[in-house]
């Protein structure tokens, strides 16, 4: 059972973060991934941030018997050698992702923020400096402590080098191919229609045995012309009404011309299958597809039944933005809120840009996983 350990104020201290995104905001993924490497200790390691009123944080874990600051302190160092420690490959690429926050996340403004807890040391105001630090060129940067070195690579592999975040992509608007497109079809018309001539005497020989042996050749290979000629311009009208189709097919699932969507698809009907879209906008917000009403960074939140998709017995969440959304860096993170014990529920990530599908991410999401980051993506100025 948690209790209250701390409140805080915003102008305490100042929080670090990675890419314009509070450390601490990835409080339930940060925890997962520390039991997983060091057990009970490891998951009462940080507390709970809950945001309050009037810029106020409260805190909130398991404090235990009290002990000596110098224990804690050594058993605290003792879990950051650990954690130095490349992840486990079983772990998968989330855990190498998570990895590279822990220097920043167990970062605390001073000691009196190392507390007891059951199982060791307990950290409040966690993933913070103390604001009367002076911020180093790293800080602004949000690169925090650099790791140290990894264990060598085996042979026969490449070194794997620092671990990645989620996948970021750089959104642009498609582009219309220019004119030489058209001048390469002139050509080959022009090319094929040399070598006819150019092969007209032989042709004209196998031409005239052909219809000594099948006199209705020629009618055949007229009729097999037009065919193909047909089926050209139908391919040709169905790619310049495909567009037309698309956004009316878009329409009600709130996709819009010249704007930013993300949409979260999975099968399954009933409630008892319920996954939410976390979006952390550059500005450090987290929006929630689950929100009734539009957001303070202009992306419009809501939810509908996965009715006009190719899956019909599904449900989608979606966010979008009718306008140009804010520059910057977007983590998009799939939270299963409800999911049956044991089940594994695919789902898939689609993100439109400017009317063009720029993203199109798979995954499973599983009960109890808590929020996983999917994508990350960087909307040009």
């Amino acid at each position: 059972m948690t209790e209250l350990l701390r409140t805080t104020s915003e102008n305490d201290f100042t929080p670090l973060s990675s890419q314009g995104q509070p450390v601490n905001l990835l409080w339930s993924e940060l925890r997962a991934y520390l039991e997983a490497r060091l057990g009970p200790a490891g998951a009462d390691l940080l507390t709970e941030p809950v945001s309050g009123a009037n810029g106020q944080t409260d805190w909130y874990g398991r404090e235990g018997a009290p002990r000596a600051r110098q224990d804690l302190l050594a058993q605290l160092e003792e879990m950051k050698q650990a954690l130095a420690a490349p992840p486990p490959a079983g772990m998968g690429e989330s855990a190498q992702q998570l990895a590279a926050l822990i220097p920043m996340a167990l970062t605390i403004p001073d000691d009196s923020c190392l507390l007891s807890g059951p199982h060791g040391p307990v950290l409040v105001a966690w993933g913070n400096r103390p604001v009367q630090e002076r911020l180093q060129p790293k800080d602004i940067t949000a690169l925090g402590a650099p790791l140290p070195p990894g264990p060598p690579p085996s042979a026969g592999q490449p070194p794997s080098g620092k671990p990645p975040l989620p996948p970021v992509y750089t959104l642009a608007p498609h582009r219309p191919l220019g004119p030489w497109l058209r001048w390469l079809l002139i050509g080959a018309v022009l090319g094929l229609a040399a070598l006819v001539l150019w092969l007209a005497p032989l042709l004209r020989f196998w031409l005239n045995m052909l219809l000594c042996r099948w006199p209705h050749f020629l009618f055949w290979l007229i009729l097999f012309l037009v065919i193909l000629l047909a089926t050209g311009l139908c391919s040709a009208l169905l790619v310049r009404a495909w567009p037309l189709h698309a956004a009316r097919r878009a329409a009600p699932m709130g996709r819009r011309v010249k704007a930013l969507q993300l949409l979260l698809r999975w099968p399954g009907q009933t409630e008892e299958i319920t996954l939410a879209l976390d979006v952390l906008t550059p500005s450090g917000q987290r929006l929630d597809a689950m929100a009734p009403a539009a957001s303070p960074a202009g992306a419009t939140t809501g939810f509908q039944e996965h009715t006009r998709l190719k899956t019909p017995d599904g449900k989608s969440e979606t966010v979008f933005w009718e306008l140009d959304p804010p520059p910057g860096l977007y983590t998009v993170m799939v939270d299963p809120q409800a999911i049956p014990p044991a089940a594994a529920i695919p789902f898939r990530l689609e993100v439109f840009y400017k009317g063009r599908r720029v993203v199109n991410r798979r995954g499973i999401a599983r009960a109890g996983q808590g929020p996983q980051p999917v994508v990350s993506f960087v909307v040009p100025d």
